[in-house]
């Protein structure tokens, strides 16, 4: 009888360990659908966020369009040089001048020897 209870222990703790084994397969099974689950979760998380990224990069590229505009527009129109226009102003104030002054002196005359521009 000894070998008998013998066998049967040996076969209930073979009946034991396949459920127990069965029972780990399906920890590990339900473990890996939480890490699944994670790592969906994180995805939705980083596109929502380029998505965020996204329209920001729309809207930046929206404002160097709307800053460009005027930019183009001044290119266009004609704008006359600072030579031109010292040449103006120095011939208003003679002008003015010559109109103004006493019939007895002088007039003086003002030439322009060089004109010095800052370039920035």
């Amino acid at each position: 009888m000894n070998e008998k209870s013998d066998q049967l222990d040996i076969e209930n703790l073979n009946e034991v360990l396949a459920e127990l084994q069965q029972e780990v397969q399906s920890i590990k099974g339900d473990v890996e659908k939480l890490r699944i689950a994670k790592l969906i979760d994180r995805l939705e998380l980083f596109i929502n966020e380029m998505n965020g990224v996204k329209q920001d990069v729309d809207q930046l590229q929206q404002g160097l369009t709307e800053m460009r505009k005027p930019v183009t527009s001044k290119k266009n129109k004609y704008q006359p040089s600072e030579y031109s226009k010292l040449q103006r102003m120095l011939q208003s104030v003679q002008t003015n001048s010559s109109n103004n002054t006493n019939r007895k002196w002088n007039n003086t005359t003002t030439e322009v020897t060089a004109i010095h521009t800052n370039n920035r």
